[in-house]
């Protein structure tokens, strides 16, 4: 029988629904408690790519009926109910990354060995070495570690990689634990890729969060009604 391939966001989807309220009690430190219901909400590419007829690259904008509108970081962090007056993380680097991610999620020379991959990080063994019980508290917060930073490459940094993630992404999450907001990150990634998408349509999966583009347009656009609420799983 084949072994089928890694799936990110299933992966993601299970490990949200398997964690104790104790590791629901961790993940609410980092302000993500909110992607436990926006797991539930899928992707409309083609809603996407609608809107993004109407993306001005020059001016990074979207123009409906001369009304010009961008999401601003406060907006996506609305969505959240992330803070909004926090400062601002910087953007990590692969050398941050590569140096730090051994200590910060403890693992040991063979573990390090097999999890990172040049200049990425191999979720699928990622998940496989964190994804576990335990009563351990120091154990426990080294898995959520782990899982945000499942989170951040699949919902709100996401570079649509499949199996493998960001390692920049790590000095991210330690600023996250220092109460600075990844935010204005995620909103210029996102503007960064509807840019790209608009001028060479490489690709038809946009980077950064298509999730928060999705429903802060429909939001906009008066199609709220038509979004689950987001907060289906109760913390």
């Amino acid at each position: 029988m084949s072994i089928p391939p890694f799936s990110r966001q299933r992966a993601v989807r299970r490990w949200l629904r398997a964690l104790t309220p104790t590791e629901k009690a961790l993940l609410k430190e980092y302000h993500l408690e909110a992607l436990l219901g926006l797991q539930q909400i899928n992707i409309d590419y083609n809603f996407l790519h609608a809107a993004l007829s109407f993306w001005d690259s020059d001016h990074h904008v979207f123009i409906f009926r001369g009304n010009e509108i961008c999401p601003l970081p406060d907006e996506f962090a609305a969505i959240l109910g992330y803070p909004t007056n926090a400062t601002p993380a910087t953007p990590g680097t692969i050398e941050e990354g590569k140096t730090t991610i051994g200590a910060f999620l403890r693992l040991d020379a063979n573990m390090l060995a097999e999890i990172v991959v040049g200049d990425e990080v191999n979720l699928a063994k990622l998940v496989k070495h964190h994804f576990r019980p335990s009563k351990n508290m120091t154990e426990q917060k080294l898995n959520i570690r782990a899982l945000v930073f499942c989170l951040l490459n699949h919902y709100l940094l996401s570079n649509n990689n499949g199996e493998f993630g960001d390692i920049r992404l790590i000095p991210l999450i330690s600023q996250m634990e220092s109460c600075y907001s990844i935010m204005p990150l995620v909103v210029a990634e996102t503007l960064m890729s509807a840019d790209e998408l608009k001028k060479v349509a490489k690709s038809e999966y946009f980077k950064g969060s298509p999730q928060l583009l999705q429903i802060w347009l429909m939001e906009r656009l008066g199609f709220w009604k038509l979004l689950p609420i987001l907060n289906i799983i109760a913390l």
